[in-house]
């Protein structure tokens, strides 16, 4: 048993790395802040929002025949006062590009309503919520 204080060293080296590495990622691993629960959440509510809007008749109905005002309660309703947002709808293949300036993000949901037959054209309605 030759040398048995180099093994110890070897042992003792490694497991100092494995020890520094470990802190590292332990560091690493909480700057995590929730963000992603928070933007999925987020993006979940918006979703169910516009997929009551299709499963509303009436509102359908109203959308479907160029009225917004229904629509304007209804995300006001949703929506309230905690983030600011607009929105647009427009009979599809319509649809045009508008630049917002804000100095916040800005984030765009879309969903098309039609109706059944073809008593009225399809219309696309755009939501852009602006980020705090």
């Amino acid at each position: 048993m030759v040398n048995k204080s180099g093994w110890f060293k070897v042992f003792e080296a490694s497991l100092a790395t494995m020890l520094i590495m470990g802190s590292f990622l332990f560091l690493l691993n909480q700057t995590d802040d929730g963000s992603d629960f928070l933007e999925e959440t987020r993006d979940l509510r918006i979703k169910n929002i516009l997929e009551n809007i299709d499963l509303n008749v009436s509102l359908r109905e109203s959308i479907l025949e160029g009225e917004t005002e229904p629509l304007s309660n209804y995300f006001e309703g949703m929506l309230g006062d905690q983030n600011s947002y607009n929105f647009e709808v427009y009979p599809l293949g319509e649809e045009s590009i508008n630049k917002y300036e804000s100095d916040k993000e800005v984030i765009s949901y879309s969903r098309i309503i039609s109706a059944e037959g073809n008593t009225y054209s399809p219309r696309l309605i755009v939501l852009n919520i602006y980020e705090n």
